[in-house]
């Protein structure tokens, strides 16, 4: 009984090795999908393709690593992105301003020329009144047309601006959020390993006395 005992943690031991590398022989044999693929479904991987121990999951800590590395990468284009639009919205803005600019010049030439009585000139050009009106008003529902594009451009990069901040911060969330289940994973397998210690040790030495 004492030698069963005694031979029974090798056992043990032998039996969880055999069934750590036909694991990973089988790892080996599949061509994993942690290198491809969207940061979800290299998540969804992680999960189904690691060991079952009662309630929790084992999980390779290289694979933990090389998770780490794609989602810092992910992260990466994302903070790329984010500069991108950011200078993109500058430039919108500084456009936005040049024209608002030239329309409220285009507007001071214009009162400036109603004042005219008799004649009107445009650039040294004699105009009659029709005529300079209708010009100046295309220039003017021209430069409002521009106006508009360029406002509706920077709508529009703002909501991708915004869109690109919101999944950044679900990112972190989600890999904080996974780091953290991890770690209380690993606390308490360590912490039931240690008991599965101290029990066999107690009844070793029961027997033994």
């Amino acid at each position: 009984m004492r030698f069963i005992i005694k031979v029974f943690p090798f056992i043990s031991l032998m039996i969880l090795s055999s069934f750590y590398f036909v694991s990973s022989a089988q790892d080996n044999e599949t061509k994993p999908s942690l290198d491809n693929g969207t940061i979800e479904s290299q998540f969804n991987y992680l999960i189904t393709k690691s060991n079952r121990y009662e309630a929790f999951k084992v999980v390779k800590e290289a694979w933990l690593y090389k998770l780490k590395a794609h989602v810092n990468d992910s992260l990466s284009v994302l903070k790329t992105e984010l500069n991108e639009t950011k200078a993109r919205e500058v430039n919108h803005k500084n456009e936005i301003s040049s024209l608002n600019t030239e329309l409220v010049q285009t507007r001071e030439k214009l009162a400036q020329a109603i004042k005219e009585k008799n004649s009107i000139r445009f650039v040294g050009i004699p105009m009659n009144k029709a005529g300079y009106k209708s010009l100046v008003w295309t220039i003017i529902g021209g430069l409002a047309a521009a106006l508009i594009i360029v406002f509706l451009m920077f709508k529009r990069s703002h909501a991708v601006t915004s869109q690109t901040k919101k999944d950044l911060e679900e990112t972190k969330e989600e890999l904080e959020a996974f780091r953290r289940r991890a770690l209380e994973r690993e606390s308490q397998l360590a912490r039931k390993l240690h008991d599965e210690i101290n029990h066999y040790k107690t009844e070793l030495n029961k027997y033994k006395k």
